[in-house]
């Protein structure tokens, strides 16, 4: 178990360098706790990260950032199911809001951008098409929910932007490996009789 003066602990495996390596647990000085893989020192492979503040994330892992697939649930309620870069929702995924609104589609360092779906759940409308920057724009088509011409109808602002991931906690260097103790070598005895002309008495 590694722990120190922030009470970071650790328990897990480590590598011929003393690095946390393979399977392990981590929990942070502020609550957050950590629990899956890592590779030479980071979070790598897949992993579950839960923030002390109530949000988690459960996928992918990179050097340390969320990289892959995930799922990412805030405190809110909202949740985030798909690809990360980075630690940034890029690619393809499905957002959940607080408000009962989704969106699935096209995204790129945190914001709907490229092609997606947009679900207005309380209006009874969607809008599908193209997106830049979190915003509606290029050719696109709004419908009811089912498919129906909405006709002249006018979709209402989206739900305000997911809410800012939490930072994750840097896990600290692990502690140096304990110094080994050399052994002395003992000098040999010395033959008492070394050096002394050796005779035979003959009888």
């Amino acid at each position: 178990m590694e722990s120190g003066a922030t009470e970071y602990k650790y328990t897990g495996s480590y590598n011929d360098k003393n690095q946390r390596h393979g399977s392990g647990q981590a929990t942070f000085a502020n609550g957050d706790f950590y629990e899956g893989e890592y590779e030479n020192g980071k979070r790598h492979g897949h992993g579950t990260y839960k923030f002390s503040k109530g949000a988690m994330y459960d996928g992918a892992w990179k050097d340390g950032k969320k990289h892959g697939k995930g799922v990412f649930t805030y405190p809110d309620g909202s949740k985030y199911d798909g690809d990360w870069v980075d630690d940034m929702r890029s690619g393809s995924g499905k957002y959940y809001y607080a408000n009962g609104d989704t969106y699935e589609g096209d995204w790129n360092r945190h914001l709907r951008h490229g092609q997606g779906t947009y679900i207005y759940l309380q209006a009874g409308l969607m809008y599908t098409g193209g997106w830049v920057n979190g915003k509606r724009d290029g050719t696109g088509k709004i419908t009811r929910i089912g498919g129906e011409d909405a006709g002249p109808a006018t979709a209402p602002p989206e739900a305000q932007s997911p809410p800012p991931e939490p930072v994750t906690k840097t896990e600290p260097p692990p502690p140096p490996p304990p110094p080994v103790e050399e052994k002395k070598e003992v000098p040999p005895k010395e033959d008492p009789d070394k050096g002394k002309s050796k005779c035979c008495t003959i009888l």
